[in-house]
């Protein structure tokens, strides 16, 4: 059969956050813009590159933060998370992010921003099975129909290796 998208789109890909109704739209997708290609031909061949842009907003509630890492956080422990965080968006080598700021907001809600871009370049054989284009490169691309419009999803974007360094920060106080 065929797989239609869900109304909600593609899960964001982040452990634990798309499975705590806490932090529920936590985190979103503002924007993206791109410039890719993505060819397949009767041949199995396939041709996937160009560049991505994409913006991120973030918005860690105390109660999302206290869902995530079983734990009750004052307004202070708070703030200093949003700060900590703030400061690994850009500086932490694990980062995917080429900008990023968190500020507080006046009810204790920690709000981040952050741009990602890059190059993407696939070639080679693929093979499709399910709602999958597997590359011969061991990459993979999920894939919906939403009326006429494939919609993909490329999970080079990935936000897993900052939510894990968020709840590394906030269970270290």
């Amino acid at each position: 059969g065929e797989w239609i998208c869900p109304d909600k789109g593609f899960s964001s890909g982040i452990g634990g956050v798309d499975d705590e109704p806490a932090c529920e739209d936590a985190v979103v997708i503002s924007d993206v813009a791109f410039d890719l290609a993505l060819r397949l031909d009767p041949y199995h061949q396939v041709v996937y590159n160009g560049t991505i842009l994409v913006y991120w907003e973030m918005t860690w509630t105390p109660n999302c933060l206290n869902a995530l890492n079983g734990h009750r956080y004052t307004p202070e422990e708070v703030t200093r998370i949003c700060s900590d965080y703030s400061k690994e968006l850009t500086n932490d080598p694990t980062s995917t992010f080429q900008s990023g700021k968190c500020v507080m907001d006046t009810a204790g809600v920690c709000h981040c921003d952050a741009t990602q871009s890059g190059p993407i370049d696939e070639r080679g054989g693929y093979y499709v099975a399910g709602d999958k284009i597997y590359f011969d490169s061991g990459y993979t691309l999920e894939f919906c129909r939403k009326g006429n419009v494939l919609e993909v999803r490329d999970d080079r974007m990935k936000l897993g290796p900052m939510v894990e360094r968020l709840r590394e920060l906030s269970t270290a106080l």
